[in-house]
């Protein structure tokens, strides 16, 4: 009996004992750290810690020579830190094929007294070579939020600055379907009809003031943002005027790029009997332009999009949002990253000011870009080419899988000098770059010094040609550039092979050219190595070092 005593005494005691409960890790965390390998890093990891003590950690770091190190882990809180272990692709192998050939981590971050989290990590198990990381983390400053105005963050945290892209594409879809020969979307900051599913806005929240009801609201910004009552920009709901001092969610559109280091303010007074009795505001930076263009034969968006996820800023994707700098100023400036697979995304990106662009695909002898495969006449091909073309039409029926495309007489090049039928003039032209200079040849629709080529019909139609030999004949066409839209990129990078001997008249005249001078190859890495280059503000000299060393066949030349 006294056993029992004791025993019923104990579970008593337990049952008594109050809940332990972890300490709350959730938010953001700045981190000083030092690699094994890479060596000293800095950067960022964002806590979610739920109820039941379980957690995810999400780093975003940078080594001094500007090396990225991502990784997503899961792991438990404790009341002495936080235990976790995670998978992170390295190098090629890694970004090509993902999770498959990712190395295993385990790591630990235990509570210092000054509320600080110190411990690190490291390889698990017998992984050669073996790497780890030590590091410091100290809880970076929540975001606040102001007496009358809050931007909304992705993450649902109120804060006093915020970035938002320019809203340049078509969420629904009335813009113009960039069919043949139209070179212009109206993308949604034209849309003058309201945009019923518009996703690009940022959240602005206004709060009201108990202590001056009869008060009003006026609001200042720039010209390079719009403020909107509704989040699918209803004609009438542009905030020109005064408004209630009532809560309300308002919404921001991006109209142009901020200057570097700027963002554009908008300021809020309110005022009462024609006396300013309260004020505020935040700063909007609206993002800089960027589109990676994957065609019909690329490796697919799949290398931009592994550079993106370890890059960005935040959740938003369609645009991707990184943080970069100016090449001039080498201050801070925020940029919109767009993947496209289309004609129609190709065309809102060609015509986008200022924007960086990189396109991944066939070149297709210089007739244009194709982002479908089954084409049936030149008409479906992105027409970005010079007026006259050679082409391989063989070889782009049976490898290029436009097995049914058929060209008409009517599309065969001509000097149209010359009574005869189909014969196109070459004319001799040396493409030149920094490094070197490349022979190729224009066909111009009229003249020309140079030989003629008379056409010659094959046993088949799509053997018809103007030279060449078995296997490799040439039929010159009528390409042109009757979808390039006005030209208004400040850089831009076509890896496609040869690009440089076929596109570069046709993509001259504006900016920076970056081309390739040999045969391209799909899942370069080259990629995301020029946009990398172009949001870290270097100069074109110091993109084409950073490409070439990815793939060592780029050249660029620059308009005056």
């Amino acid at each position: 009996m006294k056993n029992r005593l004791v025993w019923g005494t104990l579970l008593l005691l337990v049952a008594a004992t109050p809940a332990w409960a972890a300490p709350d890790f959730s938010g953001d965390w700045s981190v000083a750290g030092t690699h094994s390998k890479k060596g000293a890093y800095t950067g960022s990891v964002k806590v979610k810690q739920a109820a039941d003590k379980s957690v995810t950690l999400t780093a975003d770091l940078k080594t001094a020579s500007g090396d990225k190190i991502a990784w997503s882990a899961k792991g438990r809180a404790s009341d002495a830190g936080i235990s976790f272990s995670f998978k992170m692709s390295e190098g090629l192998i890694g970004a090509l094929t993902g999770s498959a050939f990712a190395r295993k981590y385990t790591g630990s971050y235990t509570l210092a007294a000054d509320g600080t989290l110190v411990g690190g990590w490291k390889t698990k198990g017998s992984s050669n070579p073996q790497l780890s990381a030590t590091e410091k983390l100290t809880r970076a400053a929540a975001p606040s939020a102001g007496k009358y105005l809050s931007l909304v963050r992705p993450d649902g945290q109120k804060a006093k600055e915020e970035v938002v892209a320019v809203n340049l594409d078509d969420d629904d879809g009335d813009g113009g379907a960039a069919r043949d020969g139209e070179t212009t979307v109206v993308g949604d900051k034209d849309d003058a009809n309201g945009v019923a599913k518009e996703n690009d806005l940022l959240r602005l929240e206004l709060a009201k003031d108990p202590a001056n009801a009869d008060a009003k609201f006026s609001f200042t910004l720039t010209d390079r943002v719009a403020l909107w009552k509704t989040a699918t920009k209803e004609p009438s709901s542009r905030v020109t005027g005064e408004l209630p001092n009532e809560n309300a969610t308002l919404w921001v559109e991006g109209l142009a790029p901020s200057d570097a280091g700027k963002g554009e303010k908008i300021t809020v007074k309110l005022v009462k009997a024609g006396q300013t009795v309260g004020t505020d505001d935040v700063t909007v930076h609206v993002a800089r332009c960027a589109f990676h263009l994957a065609g019909h034969g690329a490796g697919g968006a799949f290398q931009m999009e592994a550079w993106l996820r370890t890059a960005k800023r935040d959740s938003r994707t369609q645009p991707t949002f990184v943080e970069g700098k100016d090449e001039k100023a080498q201050k801070k400036v925020f940029w919109a990253v767009w993947v496209s697979q289309d004609e129609k995304g190709a065309k809102i990106a060609l015509g986008c000011p200022d924007a960086v662009i990189s396109y991944d695909g066939h070149s297709n002898f210089g007739m244009g870009f194709a982002f479908q495969t089954d084409f049936k006449s030149i008409k479906e091909f992105l027409n970005i080419a010079d007026p006259q073309v050679p082409v391989n039409w063989e070889y782009l029926r049976d490898h290029q899988e436009h097995p049914n495309l058929m060209i008409e007489d009517s599309e065969y090049a001509d000097d149209s000098s010359t009574q005869a039928f189909s014969d196109p003039v070459g004319v001799a032209k040396t493409v030149t770059g920094t490094s070197g200079s490349w022979d190729t040849r224009r066909w111009p629709a009229s003249g020309g010094n140079g030989p003629h080529y008379p056409l010659t019909r094959g046993t088949k139609k799509w053997l018809d040609h103007h030279y060449g030999e078995e296997d490799n004949y040439r039929i010159v066409v009528k390409a042109g550039s009757r979808d390039m839209p006005v030209k208004k990129w400040s850089r831009i990078y076509l890896h496609s092979c040869y690009s440089g001997q076929y596109y570069s008249d046709s993509f001259g005249g504006r900016g920076t050219l970056f081309f390739t001078h040999d045969e391209a190859h799909a899942w370069s890495t080259a990629l995301p190595a020029f946009i990398r280059s172009c949001v870290e503000g270097k100069s074109d000299a110091e993109i084409l070092k950073a490409i070439n060393k990815e793939e060592n066949l780029n050249d660029y030349v620059k308009a005056n």
